[in-house]
């Protein structure tokens, strides 16, 4: 699921560029989808399980480094901060775990 996370970084460069609404929704709901689905407070997951859309397959450094760009990323350009607030506990639960 790279493609996610990699898109959440396009869409909000390119609602940056034109405020285009289209790239806002999809920045929007893409981080709203890795969030809620990929997600589990510390680590993003790289799959989906079909049956039951839990979040499943290996967790992996690189996942959640794009994510955590793309959260920040969308942070920046949205004007939300929840986005970018939601990096800076990320990195506070990491730091403390390891």
């Amino acid at each position: 699921l790279a493609d996610e996370r990699c898109l959440l970084s396009l869409s909000a460069y390119l609602y940056n560029a034109t405020q285009g609404s289209e790239y806002g929704r999809a920045a929007n709901l893409t981080a709203t989808f890795i969030r809620d689905q990929l997600y589990n407070g510390m680590v993003v997951r790289d799959e989906i399980d079909v049956t039951d859309c839990s979040a499943s397959g290996k967790a992996s450094s690189h996942s959640s480094g794009l994510a955590m760009q793309g959260f920040s990323d969308w942070g920046a350009v949205s004007g939300n901060h929840y986005w970018s607030s939601l990096c800076v506990s990320w990195t506070h639960v990491s730091s403390h775990t390891q």
